[in-house]
This record gives C-alpha cells, structure tokens and sequence, in this order.
C-alpha cells in the first residue's frame, strides 16, 4: 500500500476515506445502544468499527487505555448528550427508545421483555402515565441469561441478523451458518433459527442393540412364551436311563451306610458290657 508502484499498481485510484467521528470511551457499551443513541443501523457501527467481533467494546480489564469507538459523522455530541442518562454500568445491556405518538408503557415493555414497572421506574413515571410529552425512554433491559439445554431454536425478530442472534447465545456466525445451511446474516422476521447444535445419535448403537438381541436368543430368553421347546431344551434319552440308576446307586449307599452305623453301634455295647465284666 505504501509503494504500490514497486509491486506493478499504477494510476490506482483510491476510494475516498471513511469520514466518522470519534469518541474514547473507558467502559463496556453495547452497540446496539450506540445505534439507538445516534439513530444509525448496528451494521453500519460494526462496518465503522471493524475490529469489534461482537456486539460489545471491550471491558476495561482487557485494554491498556480508552477505546476508540468511531461513529457516523456529526453524532459524537448527540452520543455524549443522550449517554450520560445511561448509568455506566449498565450501558453494555439497557437500550435507548425514541417515542412514537403510537406508543405507550406497556407496548414499549412488551416490545423489549420488561415489566411496565420496570420501564416507568427507570424513567421515574407511574405504570398510568402517558408519553405524550416524552422524547425517549431508557430501557432497563435485563442481563441476558445462559439459554436453557433443552432451547435449541429461535424465532427471529424484526431487526435481527445473525451476528446480533450469535452474540445473544454465544455462538460463531460460522456455527450458525453450519447449523441452519444458511450464508450470509439477514434473517427474515418469524424464521426459526437453529441456536444449538443439533443432536447427534451415538456410533454403534445399532449394532449393541442387534448382538444383545442375538446373546438373548442364544441364551433361550428370546423365547416367547407358549412355544415349543426344541431339541437343545429336551433332556436326551440317556439322560433320562441315567437317572434311575443313580437313584438305585443313592439308595444303595444310604443302605450301606445305615447297616454300618448299626454295626459300629453293635461293637461299642458288646465292648462296654466285657468291660463292666
């Protein structure tokens, strides 16, 4: 770029430079604020500051000095007009409404997922008030919590892309994009967005499945009930000879046995009767 000649680029004519404002800030700040207080697209923010890879400047824990974050021209004092109504420690979360004639409390609370006590406190109103005579309202959006195990589609909203869908679940654009077999980030309001990814069956299964059935059916407990009885289940012919015999064999022994213990006896009464002679 310095010597453009030196690598074969002659009469390069450049685009003009991108004209923005600048402004150091010492705090973590959402940009979705930033283009509501400056009434500017979030695109045209993350075009303005290319290194941001979310939706979020950087905490201050992270950086050795303020961070520079460029704006569209001519809205570095609305900025710093309309953010000092925003507490600092809440700039990176709550939201910026301007007022329509149509709007009311609760459509503004439905609109962003808070309770119209919530929005009328923080903009120190009753729940009964009217907004004819406000200009803009701050919205004390909740911080966003951990999505839930069993939440793994969304439904888009108007206004969202996939970058603004990505940093609301902490996910890559690239994760979204292989999920949902999509390109690029508009998204259209209503369209289901897969958030999680997808579940995937364990290897194998199948195959357990198929040699337990087949170890149950070696075994004879796959059997079903009432049928017959094969050939392996029947006791065999010889067997079934065998099993007199060994009874006549039992009965023999415990013949024996009893005739032995009545001759042990016999022996030990004639020995005490010599013995008391």
């Amino acid at each position: 770029a310095n010597h453009p000649t030196q690598y074969g680029f002659e009469n390069i004519q450049t685009d003009p430079a991108i004209v923005t404002e600048t402004v150091s800030i010492d705090y973590s700040i959402d940009l979705r604020l930033v283009a509501d207080l400056v009434e500017a697209p979030p695109q045209e923010l993350l075009a303005l500051n290319p290194g941001l890879l979310r939706l979020t400047t950087p905490p201050p824990g992270i950086l050795t000095g303020p961070f520079d974050l460029h704006l569209p021209p001519g809205t570095a004092s609305l900025f710093q007009q309309r953010i000092a109504g925003i507490p600092e420690d809440r700039r990176a979360q709550w939201r910026y409404h301007r007022v329509t004639p149509d709007d009311t409390l609760a459509s503004v609370a439905h609109s962003f997922h808070v309770s119209v006590e919530q929005l009328a406190t923080t903009n120190q109103l009753h729940t009964d008030d009217t907004l004819d005579k406000v200009e803009a309202l701050v919205v004390p959006v909740p911080l966003p919590s951990a999505p839930a195990s069993h939440t793994d589609v969304y439904k888009a909203r108007r206004g969202d892309t996939l970058v603004t869908i990505a940093d609301r679940f902490g996910v890559s654009l690239d994760d979204l994009h292989r999920w949902n077999h999509t390109t690029g980030a508009s998204v259209m309001a209503g369209q289901r967005i897969r958030v999680t990814e997808p579940a995937r069956l364990a290897p194998h299964t199948r195959e357990r499945s198929s040699a337990s059935a087949h170890q149950a059916k070696q075994s004879g407990t796959s059997r079903k009930p009432g049928a017959k009885r094969s050939s392996e289940d029947k006791p065999s012919v010889k067997q079934k000879k065998e099993a007199p015999s060994t009874q006549k064999k039992a009965a023999s022994t415990a013949h024996k046995s009893g005739e032995s213990k009545k001759t042990q006896s016999h022996s030990k009464s004639t020995s005490k009767k010599n013995i008391q002679k």
